[in-house]
């Protein structure tokens, strides 16, 4: 694979003086060199909420929006060729059920789990006293590439993740195939 670091995009402006964060992405743009494929990878971790109803789901809404634009904008992503997939990957420190999340389904991305099994896990963060939940995802532009294997989500055991990994995030992970034509869920579950 032949790398080209794009850059560090800001994600963290917004009008509010109070929704201020240190968020950005990493971007880089990766060519397959055996068949010339091209895909985008973007890093991010988004704002966290600090309390309920502090105003951060909607700095996540418009960091989202930044990052869509900062990869090509809604309309460009949606019209690259089959041959150029996008990938965002990261914590999103938001369930799906936030706006941001249906920003990036209104840009054309698709959770890979959701491809892979139908939905999304049912945690991927828990700290003691709150609800597992949601909020680690990889998001990919369908367009020449297809969800061929995840890592599956164990089952729930309270304090799993700080005891025994070290994190109060779960690890996931997606494997892509990159030949040109192929879409989601084409074959049906990959898991």
């Amino acid at each position: 694979i032949n790398a080209e670091y794009m850059g560090r995009v800001d994600i963290k402006a917004h009008k509010r003086s109070d929704l201020v964060g240190n968020q950005f992405a990493l971007v880089c743009e990766l060519v397959f060199l055996p068949t010339g494929s091209c895909f985008t990878v973007a890093a991010t971790h988004l704002k966290a909420m600090r309390k309920p109803n502090d105003g951060s789901a909607i700095l996540r809404l418009g960091q989202a929006t930044i990052l869509v634009h900062a990869l090509g904008g809604e309309e460009t992503l949606k019209d690259r060729s089959n041959a150029h997939s996008v990938l965002i990957c990261g914590d999103f420190n938001g369930s799906s059920e936030e706006p941001y999340y249906q920003q990036l389904l209104q840009a054309g991305f698709v959770s890979a789990y959701a491809a892979a099994c139908g939905k999304d896990p049912e945690y991927t963060i828990y700290w003691p006293g709150m609800s597992p939940t949601a909020m680690d995802y990889i998001m990919f532009r369908p367009a020449g590439c297809r969800v061929v294997g995840i890592l599956k989500c164990p089952s729930f055991v309270p304090a799993m993740l700080i005891d025994s990994w070290g994190s109060d995030h779960m690890a996931i992970y997606a494997e892509f195939d990159l030949a040109e034509g192929h879409t989601a869920g084409q074959d049906g579950p990959f898991v």
